[in-house]
């Protein structure tokens, strides 16, 4: 269970559904949706795919895709965007999306339900500067992905589903 005291009443949490809390004290019903994100493939003019490294937790160390959390208000196509220019400093353009997946995001002990929102873009002849919270971009041959060290299941899948409906 994600939480266990009521955001009203403090009283306590009872799981109903795995997407469903009430408290046993107000009634007040907790919905855990999932968190809409963003992440994005770029690819240079090789035909090669952008991968950063990820800085911080989870899964320092690993391979993800660009991107993060769409912020309130914003669009996906403005989250993407944001994402790029905040991880990168370069200006994302012909954004489009490609396809949703599922996901969890374990982060400091609470394990989200997320909606990988995965998009493709363009940076053109741009050079990414990375953020800190990025250790590193290379990119790779499609054939060459290394999807042993992908961060995230959601974001091997839409790499993997990207790579084959792209070799058609």
């Amino acid at each position: 269970m994600l939480w266990k005291h009521c955001p009203q009443c403090g009283g306590t949490l009872q799981e109903k559904s795995e997407k469903l809390l009430v408290c046993t004290a107000c009634d007040f019903h907790w919905y855990q949706n999932p968190l809409p994100t963003n992440a994005v493939i770029i690819e240079n003019a090789a035909g090669e795919i952008m991968l950063a490294k990820r800085n911080a937790e989870p899964k320092t160390g690993w391979w993800d895709l660009p991107g993060g959390f769409v912020d309130p208000g914003e669009s996906l196509e403005d989250s993407a965007v944001r994402e790029i220019k905040e991880e990168l400093q370069v200006e994302l353009r012909d954004v489009k999306f490609f396809r949703s997946y599922p996901g969890r995001y374990l982060y400091k002990g609470v394990n989200y339900y997320t909606m990988v929102c995965v998009l493709t873009g363009t940076i053109e002849d741009q050079q990414p500067q990375v953020a800190s919270d990025i250790g590193g971009i290379e990119f790779f041959a499609p054939a060459k992905l290394p999807f042993d060290r992908i961060a995230f299941p959601a974001l091997e899948q839409g790499l993997r589903d990207y790579v084959k409906e792209r070799g058609k």
